[in-house]
């Protein structure tokens, strides 16, 4: 079994186990909930909650904590691992993948940027409203609320979301989920030093598998392959040898140069909007056939 399939299994377990834990065995509500005596709370909710009261309450802080450090040090990694609507829009993606809808998204959906600007949005709306208004209508809250009654407005908004799944694959999370928006901005603030995927830079064939993969819509190649080939020390190396840069890179396809791996260790996957979810990791080719 390759590492990256044993990474899948673990991530679609963790799935399951707080899609159980969420659902069934979460004491509170929308944006805060208890598990085993420990307060964890929506960064979203505690920040609407503040804006709303006009009050920084330390307790509401430090019970965010952990869903700000977990972005930091690794990106959207709460999106693929532990939400349970992500985890809802994965179990529909063989399903989803068989619809051919005819409906597009408008250009102007279809920005990434868009959910940031609903977080900032939800902030402000909950200021004016003096309520977390984003809240009522979340469809992660109105799914981890199920065990106790799942609310009209929320259910609603996740049931439009399944259904923007046959347009689309992962629209919500993609475009319009603050949560996803906040993870990205503190995704952005730990970019230095963070965890990233990494994929075979040196002998990519530039296939776009990976990029096929990815459900969050993540332009692997531009952060990998493409900055790779502009690297000027790939073009020494290639002087170096007495050959092109491209003779280089496509000599790096049938044997190992162990300078231009050098040169492609220092490339991954920098995109704060990846999940890390290894689907990207699993559909190389490359890979499989290393094993």
């Amino acid at each position: 079994m390759r590492k990256s399939q044993l990474v899948l299994i673990l991530r679609h377990l963790s799935q399951i186990a707080f899609f159980v834990l969420l659902i069934f065995f979460v004491v509170g509500v929308f944006c805060s909930f208890a598990i085993w005596g420990l307060n964890i709370s929506c960064p979203v909710g505690s920040i609407q909650q503040i804006f709303a009261s006009k009050t920084i309450y330390v307790v509401l802080v430090i019970s965010a904590l952990p869903l700000i450090i977990l972005p930091i040090l690794f990106g959207r990694f709460f999106c693929s691992w532990m939400c349970p609507m992500g985890t809802i829009y994965e179990a529909l993606t063989p399903i989803t993948n068989r619809i051919k809808s005819p409906i597009k998204l408008p250009p102007f959906l279809r920005k990434q940027s868009n959910k940031v600007g609903i977080a900032f949005g939800s902030f402000i709306a909950a200021g004016i409203a003096t309520s977390p208004v984003w809240c009522t209508v979340c469809p992660v809250g109105a799914v981890c609320k199920s065990a106790t009654g799942c609310p009209v407005i929320g259910g609603s908004v996740a049931v439009v979301t399944l259904g923007l799944e046959g347009i689309e694959q992962r629209t919500f999370c993609k475009y319009i989920c603050p949560i996803g928006g906040v993870f990205v901005v503190l995704s952005k603030i730990g970019q230095k030093f963070n965890y990233k995927v990494k994929l075979p830079v040196d002998d990519c064939r530039e296939c776009r598998l990976c990029e096929r993969a990815c459900k969050y819509g993540v332009p692997i190649l531009e952060y990998t392959r493409m900055k790779f080939k502009e690297d000027p020390r790939v073009s020494e190396l290639a002087n170096k040898m007495g050959i092109t840069k491209e003779e280089l890179l496509r000599k790096a396809w049938k044997e190992n140069i162990p300078e231009l791996k050098t040169i492609a260790k220092g490339y991954s996957i920098a995109s704060p909007e990846c999940a890390k979810c290894f689907e990207c990791v699993n559909a190389c080719p490359i890979l499989k056939v290393k094993k």
